[in-house]
């Protein structure tokens, strides 16, 4: 699983332009898997929204980036996600609505286009 986890970070970082935020779901894996993915990206400007499980169910959140936006963002996402979690660098968290993940990544994105405004 690492290594799959270890080509999408570098998926990511080949791409050019660079999208704004990264967002990735899997429907299995773990916390280490995302670890991973953050590890192998390893820029903290870059701010990563990165969900685990099934879409009908609980899974996991992993929002991480620049402190004001994993701030902002975390508490959002699980309230969008209906989950709970917590996190200063790293905001972890449980969720139970995976099937809002469309939801939660139009709030990331226009949060991202007023703050260019």
């Amino acid at each position: 699983m690492k290594d799959l986890a270890v080509s999408e970070g570098q998926k990511f970082l080949t791409q050019n332009p660079r999208p704004e935020v990264y967002f990735h779901h899997r429907r299995d894996g773990d916390m280490d898997y995302l670890s991973a993915i953050i590890n192998e990206i390893n820029d903290e400007s870059v701010p990563k929204v990165l969900t685990l499980g099934e879409d009908k169910g609980p899974g996991s959140l992993v929002v991480h980036g620049p402190p004001d936006f994993v701030a902002e963002v975390g508490p959002r996402l699980c309230e969008i996600l209906e989950g709970r979690g917590g996190g200063k660098s790293r905001f972890t968290g449980k969720v139970t609505k995976l099937s809002k993940r469309g939801e939660a990544e139009s709030f990331v994105r226009s949060l991202l286009q007023n703050q260019k405004k």
